[in-house]
C-alpha cells in the first residue's frame, strides 16, 4: 500500500502510524451550551463583551476567560470555574464520551493525519482501516469522528428513553396503547411502535399518584394535544359545575374562575407535592432521556 502526501506517493510503514490526542479546541464547532447557544457563538459574544467593557473601564480590565465564563453562567453552566471546565462538560454531554477516548492517527511526528480511532466505554474501539489510511486535513477527520460518534449516542439515548417509557407504562397499566401484532411491550425496540390513545391515558385512570405519570407520558407523546385536552376538560368541568351552556372567555372573571378547574397534577407544583419518590424517579427518567417520540 502507498500513502499520498501532496504529490508524492510513498510506501506506508504501519509502524510509523501513531495515535495523537484530540484537542478540545478541535471539537468547538460541534459544541452547544445547555441553552442551545453554540460555544463558538458564546466565545464571539464574550469577545464583544470584553471589548465593550474595556472601552468603558480601560484595557485589560476584563479577561477574555472571565467573559467566556459569564456566557457559560448565563447559558446553563452556572458553576463552571474556567472555559476548560466548560469544554470538558460540553464534550461529555455532546458525545457521551471523554475526549481521552478520541484519537487521531498520524505520521511524520503528527504533521500528517491519516485516520482516527474511537474507544467506547465498553472497551470496543473503532478506527480507520489500515487499507484506507489517507492524508487528509485535521478538520476532515474530526468531522468524520463526530459523524461516527453522534448516531451511536442517539441510538443509546433512544434506548434509554424507550426503557423510561416502558417503566412508566408498567407502573400505570396497559389499557391505553397498541403495539405491532404479536409483540409484547418487552419485545419493542423502537419508541415509534408504541401507539398511545391520549384520551384514554389521561382520563381513564384513577386520580391517584399515577395521574402524574399519565400526564407526563401523554406530554411526551403529544404535548400540544395533551394541553388541548386538559384545557377542554377544565372548561367542561366549569360548565358542569356552573350549570351553564357556554363560557365567555372574554370575561376576565370567568377566565380567573377557570383556573380553579385546571387539573392540579398537570402543573409543576402539583407534581412536586403530590408525587412520591417512585413517581418522581419515573418522571425523572422521562426528563433525563427524552429525545422525541
Amino acid at each position: 500500500m502507498h500513502i499520498i502526501t501532496g504529490k508524492i506517493s510513498r510506501p506506508l510503514n504501519y509502524n510509523d502510524v501513531n495515535e495523537i490526542s484530540v484537542d478540545p479546541k478541535d471539537l468547538i464547532p460541534y459544541l452547544y451550551l445547555p441553552s442551545g447557544l453554540s460555544y463558538k457563538q458564546a466565545k464571539n459574544t464574550a469577545a464583544e463583551i470584553k471589548k465593550t467593557q474595556e472601552n468603558i473601564t480601560g484595557k485589560n480590565t476584563l479577561p477574555i476567560t472571565h467573559a467566556i465564563k459569564m456566557m457559560c453562567w448565563c447559558n446553563g453552566l452556572p458553576n463552571v470555574k474556567s472555559p476548560e471546565q466548560a469544554l470538558d462538560i460540553m464534550i461529555k454531554d455532546t458525545f457521551d464520551l471523554p475526549i481521552e477516548n478520541m484519537k487521531l492517527l498520524a505520521i511524520n511526528n503528527g504533521k500528517d493525519i491519516v485516520g482516527l480511532k474511537v474507544t467506547f466505554p465498553s472497551g470496543r474501539s473503532s478506527k480507520t482501516n489500515d487499507n484506507t489510511l489517507k492524508v487528509e486535513s485535521r478538520e476532515h477527520y474530526i468531522k468524520q469522528m463526530v459523524e461516527n460518534i453522534l448516531p451511536l449516542k442517539k441510538g443509546k439515548s433512544n434506548s434509554k428513553f424507550l426503557n423510561a417509557v416502558k417503566n412508566v407504562i408498567n407502573e400505570i397499566g396497559h389499557e391505553f396503547y397498541t403495539l405491532p401484532q404479536g409483540k409484547s411491550l418487552d419485545e419493542i425496540e423502537s419508541i415509534h411502535d408504541i401507539n398511545i390513545f391520549t384520551d384514554k391515558l389521561l382520563f381513564n385512570g384513577s386520580h391517584s399518584s399515577n395521574s402524574i405519570l399519565r400526564y407526563a407520558l401523554a406530554s411526551c407523546y403529544n404535548t400540544k394535544y395533551t394541553s388541548k385536552k386538559l384545557l377542554e376538560r377544565a372548561i367542561e368541568n366549569y360548565i358542569d359545575d356552573k350549570g351553564c351552556s357556554e363560557v365567555d372567555l372574554t370575561d376576565k372573571y370567568i377566565k380567573d374562575e377557570l383556573s380553579e378547574y385546571a387539573i392540579e397534577y398537570a402543573h409543576f407544583g402539583g407534581m412536586c407535592y403530590q408525587g412520591d419518590d417512585k413517581v418522581k424517579r419515573l418522571v425523572k427518567g422521562l426528563l433525563d432521556n427524552y429525545c422525541g417520540w
